[in-house]
């Protein structure tokens, strides 16, 4: 009886109930098939789902060999890798990757053609192809966890082989651009850790499209890929010179508008399809209508960013009354690039205030010990007269209290008393600015925006509404020039969990 036959059924099943099960497992099949499907990207032709009444094992019979296509062991492989079976299984639309080994239970599942839920969380995004040879071919489309196990499997079928990543610590060229799905024509690519890359060219699977990386002469570690074709899914060569490359597919995406020359009103001026308007101590890159990414030279400054209808690239720490030339490159989601250059002339010294910090959730009582940090992130001093502090309930004036460039200013309200014994008190150097009221009797844990207003009425800053972390934990911004727009702008900060009248940090997996 057939490996299939033996692994689905008992042992002491009679002859007609086996058969039974094999129906049925035949139907479960024959109605799974677009289910599956849909959890794979095929870059090669896929197979249909098979009947087990009449392919009862992989291979019509044959066992698969599975090895790494550079020749490593099974249990050495690198964090990026491609594999070859052969000869090639019947359907490679159920060639599944998982996580960590199979115990019987999940095994049996995968014979049967059957998957919990739990297993389907444990899988691996992987392409498989054939290339006109009797192998097939399978890569992960991520880079895997050193030292991790992973089971590769054919639904229907039972497990393949498994899988060890090994310690190499093999350098990664990471891709930057298209984040996600896309870069049919190319993208963005930075070596991990850094050094300078020299060009090189590869062929991409499953049909040897010619491509090749070239470096950008002021980011030596960065690389731009191009592709001549565009089309269908692509997948790079996992490794090329001892150089490990991001396996994510290269898709082929209904193709963007292309990129047209911005009209940008003064003092903004064009950079290609986007703007450059020059503060005092920074530059804001706005980009065209759809998400784009930029590679920037600003006076031998490499500059790598990326931009959307609602978050601009904000380049920080520059002189202010300084001239200053920018130029580079912008990729499209398909990858393909345009040149782009401008010159701008930085503005005078000027104050810049935003809420930099909200500690809502106090481990002590509340609202007694919550408080709002503002920093003035500008090039010149100022005074916080006029300035008001509001949320949706309730607004604070603030008094007529000088903060420095670079200052910071812990907001409180009248009952508020420092016990370090329950939270963190302001830094010696924080100017603690008293108010009647913070809030609507006081901050809301559950999520609640806030917004810093000029003596003129206009918003300067604003705090998103999103529920307070854990008690002892402020909501802090990531940079002092973080777009408020921007999607991860503020992050809970790192241990201790706060740091009112200084500046933030945070954990390392933040």
């Amino acid at each position: 009886m057939s490996a299939l036959c033996r692994m689905g059924a008992p042992r002491r099943m009679s002859a007609l109930r086996r058969m039974s099960a094999l129906r049925r497992m035949s139907a479960l099949c024959r109605m799974s098939a677009l289910r599956w499907v849909s959890l794979l990207l095929g870059a090669g032709v896929l197979v249909g789902c098979q009947d087990p009444l009449a392919e009862l094992e992989p291979g019509g019979g044959q066992r698969i060999r599975v090895v790494l296509d550079d020749g490593a062991a099974l249990d050495q492989a690198p964090r990026v890798f491609r594999l070859r079976l052969e000869p090639a299984p019947p359907t490679l639309d159920e060639l599944l990757l998982f996580q960590d080994e199979l115990s019987s239970y999940y095994r049996g599942r995968v014979a049967a053609g059957d998957l919990p839920d739990s297993l389907i969380e444990r899988r691996i995004p992987m392409l498989a192809w054939r290339a006109g040879t009797p192998a097939a071919f399978a890569q992960p489309s991520l880079p895997l966890t050193r030292g991790r196990t992973y089971a590769l499997a054919l639904l229907g079928h039972g497990v393949l082989a498994r899988i060890i990543v090994g310690a190499d610590e093999a350098p990664l060229l990471e891709r930057r651009w298209p984040r996600d799905a896309g870069g049919a024509f190319g993208g963005v690519y930075c070596l991990e850790p850094a050094y300078s890359l020299a060009p090189f060219a590869v062929g991409l699977a499953p049909d040897e499209a010619p491509a090749s990386f070239a470096p950008f002469a002021f980011a030596r570690e960065c690389a731009a890929l191009t592709v001549d074709d565009g089309v269908g899914v692509r997948v790079p060569p996992a490794a090329v010179g001892g150089v490990l490359i991001d396996p994510a597919p290269l898709v082929a995406l209904k193709t963007p508008a292309s990129f047209t020359p911005a009209a940008c009103a003064e003092p903004c001026v064009a950079l290609g399809p986007g703007c450059a308007c020059a503060e005092d101590d920074r530059v804001v890159v706005t980009g065209p209508g759809d998400p784009a990414f930029w590679v920037l030279d600003l006076d031998g400054r490499a500059v790598l960013g990326e931009t959307a209808p609602e978050t601009p690239l904000v380049i920080a720490e520059l002189r202010s009354r300084t001239s200053y030339a920018l130029a580079g490159t912008v990729f499209d989601l398909s990858g393909r690039a345009s040149e782009v250059a401008a010159r701008f002339q930085t503005e005078a010294p000027k104050a810049r205030l935003v809420i930099n910090e909200v500690y809502a959730n106090a481990t002590g009582p509340e609202p007694q010990q919550e408080w709002v940090e503002l920093a003035n992130a500008g090039t010149l001093g100022t005074t916080l007269a006029g300035y008001v502090l509001e949320d949706v309930g309730g607004a604070a004036l603030l008094p007529d209290v000088e903060l420095a460039p670079n200052g910071y200013a812990v907001v409180v309200n009248a009952s508020y008393t420092p016990d370090p014994d329950y939270d963190r008190v302001p830094s010696e150097d924080a100017v603690l600015v008293v108010v009647e009221r913070l809030g609507k009797g006081g901050l809301s844990n559950d999520g609640e925006a806030l917004r810093l207003s000029a003596p003129d009425g206009q918003v300067v800053s604003r705090f998103p509404s999103q529920r307070a972390p854990e008690p002892g934990v402020s909501a802090a911004r990531r940079t002092l020039w973080a777009d408020d727009a921007a999607v991860d702008a503020f992050a809970p900060h790192g241990a201790p969990g706060s740091s009112p009248g200084a500046g933030n940090f945070f954990d390392p997996m933040e």
